[in-house]
């Protein structure tokens, strides 16, 4: 789903300047993209199923997606350039597709197989120009421009988010130790409540720190400190000034965690972080070709548009 709306998105940021004209007054059809026509019918079918999958779905913003794709596809095939496709793979998925429709025509058919076809064509350009990439696995393409971001570019972004670059240094943490869920459960509801926690620590906790000056203290944490508990080490999973929900930690041992204070450092320019912004960096580069790209794509296409079916303008 993330990859269809990320596909969906970097289209729509490249059409501002696409070269449309709104002269179509042939019959029903809609659309044309140099010699490739949609017809009202076939675009009606294709409705239907988006329909079926997203009711709220806009007939403009689909029929923006259609003509951009299809503009896409022939750019590609004309310079050579097509991502590789299962054709077998496409054609299952197709007839999983064109089962929700009782039966089509010929050219309705090969309309539908086009749109569908496109559609995957532009995911898979995406993938192989390294925009899209799949979890845990980057593509060769963003490796490589990656791989020509200098060390003055990685410096110059952390230097200039140095707020975002923070990780968790430190907490202070108040906790409440408690025998069983339903006991924990009932603890966290009077809390919910409004109930003091350090009146809570001190009424209900069985832990031997209830009867600190600050109740139920478990000092300051360092995070990653390995040598800490494992209480100590779950009470960091709370958000600051925040009650946490009960958490079992061993048998017979829930605990209710409330963090009072937290001191966050700068992220040291590691290895692992010069690869992360380098890559960062360069999937930004990519998106930026990517929308100039498909700019040109649809300032080279000849498109028109029925203003009888196409209400307002959609490029």
């Amino acid at each position: 789903m993330r990859s269809v709306f990320l596909a969906l998105l970097l289209t729509f940021m490249s059409l501002a300047e696409a070269r449309v004209f709104y002269d179509l007054k042939e019959g029903d059809k809609i659309a044309q993209v140099n010699e490739w026509a949609l017809y009202k019918r076939d675009f009606d079918l294709l409705m239907q199923a988006v329909a079926k999958h997203d009711a709220q779905s806009d007939m403009n913003n689909v029929l923006a997606g259609v003509i951009s794709r299809e503009a896409l596809a022939q750019t590609l095939r004309q310079k050579q350039a097509l991502p590789s496709l299962s054709e077998q793979k496409l054609q299952k998925q197709f007839e999983q597709f064109k089962a929700e429709y009782s039966q089509l025509n010929e050219h309705s058919e090969a309309i539908l197989f086009s749109i569908f076809q496109n559609k995957a064509i532009q995911t898979h350009y995406l993938k192989e120009i390294g925009l899209i990439n799949e979890i845990h696995e980057a593509k060769e393409a963003l490796h490589k421009a990656a791989a020509a971001v200098s060390d003055e570019e990685v410096k110059h972004y952390y230097d200039a988010h140095k707020s975002e670059l923070t990780k968790l240094d430190t907490a202070k943490v108040q906790h409440i130790q408690l025998k069983t869920e339903k006991m924990a459960k009932e603890v966290y509801a009077k809390l919910q409540a409004g109930m003091n926690f350090d009146e809570a620590v001190r009424q209900y906790s069985l832990a031997k720190d209830r009867h600190l000056k600050i109740a139920g203290n478990l000092g300051t944490i360092k995070n990653g400190d390995l040598s800490a508990s494992l209480v100590k080490r779950m009470a960091l999973l709370t958000q600051l000034h925040q009650v946490s929900k009960p958490m079992r930690v061993a048998k017979g041992q829930w605990h209710i965690f409330y963090v009072r204070q937290q001191h966050y450092k700068l992220k040291e320019l590691d290895s692992s972080l010069r690869f992360k912004i380098s890559h960062k960096l360069a999937h930004e580069q990519i998106r930026q070709n990517y929308s100039a790209f498909m700019k040109k794509v649809m300032q080279d296409s000849d498109i028109h548009l029925n203003q009888t079916y196409v209400k307002r303008r959609i490029f």
